[in-house]
């Protein structure tokens, strides 16, 4: 009986040292699926615009690595996926994409900017709501200073016509 691995699944920093890829995500090439450069990353809108990771240069890569051979640029490949000896296998190809970090992590980019934008108009209208209740406290204890003070006065003017 043969098997083989179809897909594997994993973090983004757990699949990068397996495929012996950059395992920093703040300097040099720090995607497994293009070769694009974390000084890239500004530029970067999503999609594949470096040259993919094909198979055939990861492999040429990693065997000068290992031969010791002098290449002229790495990437930042650390050498061969150990899993790359089995047929139905290849570090460039065979990583599902890591869903929390890659996508999820857009995403909450966007659900976070939501979310605060929505705080804010929401402290803004409560705070127009409570400058209205000061308003209205106000004009309430100004309105009952009033009304104390004509009462007062008309208190005064019964008891002086009572006297």
């Amino acid at each position: 009986m043969k098997a083989g691995i179809q897909a594997y699944i994993g973090d983004s920093l757990e699949l990068h040292d397996l495929g012996m890829f950059n395992r920093s995500f703040s300097s040099g090439y720090v995607c497994r699926y293009c070769k694009i450069h974390y000084e890239e990353l500004v530029n970067c809108n999503g999609y594949l615009t470096n040259d993919p990771w094909l198979p055939e240069t990861y492999d040429r890569i990693a065997r000068a690595l290992e031969n010791g051979e002098e290449i002229e640029e790495t990437f930042s490949l650390r050498g061969s996926c150990v899993l790359n000896e089995l047929t139905s296998f290849h570090a460039t190809t065979t990583f599902v994409p890591d869903f929390m970090h890659d996508f999820l992590g857009v995403l909450s980019q966007f659900t976070v900017f939501f979310v605060l934008k929505r705080f804010i108009k929401t402290l803004i209208r409560f705070e127009s709501g409570l400058r209205i209740c000061i308003l209205l406290v106000r004009n309430l204890i100004m309105g009952l200073k009033r009304i104390r003070l004509q009462s007062g006065s008309i208190t005064k003017k019964f008891s002086v016509l009572k006297m």
